[in-house]
């Protein structure tokens, strides 16, 4: 069986991948904070870590979800071995190397299906999280 990369070949396009992470984002993480009246959970975000990122805010296309398809609105690039759960949301803090408004609502987004893992980094679907969350933290401030 011949291989498409070799070790030397996987290494090098890493590397290159990870240069090119010109983007940084906050992961957050999904918790269950307790219950509501009906004993559903109740959900909740919490920051884990910043990470290099590469972000694409393209145009909206058709993603499969299960058996629903879905409008995405961007794509998220991070490097291989990063620990992504589909309940996770990503904010994103820079753009090009310069800050995005904390609490800026529409840079909060959620994945959408599986991560795709590619030969250089896991690719991720994602569109924007419209639970109220974020609207409800920038109507605050």
């Amino acid at each position: 069986m011949v291989l498409a990369f070799d070790d030397r070949d996987l290494a090098e396009m890493r590397a290159a991948q990870a240069d090119h992470f010109n983007d940084r984002c906050l992961r957050l993480t999904w918790v269950a904070d307790g219950t509501d009246e009906l004993n559903l959970p109740i959900e909740d975000w919490t920051a884990a870590e910043v990470l290099s990122c590469g972000f694409s805010s393209s145009r909206q296309r058709e993603v499969m979800v299960g058996t629903e398809v879905v409008l995405s609105n961007g794509q998220l690039r991070l490097p291989i071995g990063t620990p992504v759960d589909h309940r996770d949301r990503f904010r994103i803090t820079h753009r090009h190397g310069s800050a995005v408004a904390e609490l800026d609502a529409v840079n909060v987004y959620e994945v959408l299906g599986a991560p795709n893992l590619g030969p250089s980094g896991v690719v991720l679907d994602l569109r924007l999280a419209t639970d109220g969350r974020a609207e409800a933290e920038q109507e605050s401030s």
